[in-house]
């Protein structure tokens, strides 16, 4: 790897070689995003011209998510309370046997 570099610093035609590749691959990343960016975009247009067309409210959608988020957060604070529980009884019992 040394040697390479080495090679790399000593010869201007290999330098120049490595900038040129360096900067192509730059920008061909960046013209991806891009495009990314673009394709995201119309996504998001396309949704939300569909709620508009159709006359749908998005709240309706987000109380139903954030109903069931909330479900779901009372069943994990229940199963971890019990979980908490029984370690700390555990943790007692493995105590009074030492």
């Amino acid at each position: 790897m040394e040697t390479l570099i080495d090679k790399l610093v000593s010869q201007p035609i290999y330098m120049g070689a490595a900038v040129v590749l360096i900067i192509s691959l730059f920008f061909a990343c960046l013209k991806k995003l891009v495009k990314i960016g673009i394709v995201i975009g119309l996504v998001l247009i396309l949704y939300l011209g569909y709620f508009a067309l159709t006359g749908n409210n998005s709240t309706e959608i987000e109380e139903v998510i954030i109903e069931k988020g909330q479900l779901t957060m009372e069943k994990i604070e229940k199963k971890a309370e019990k979980v908490v529980k029984q370690k700390i009884i555990d943790q007692k019992k493995n105590l009074k046997n030492k």
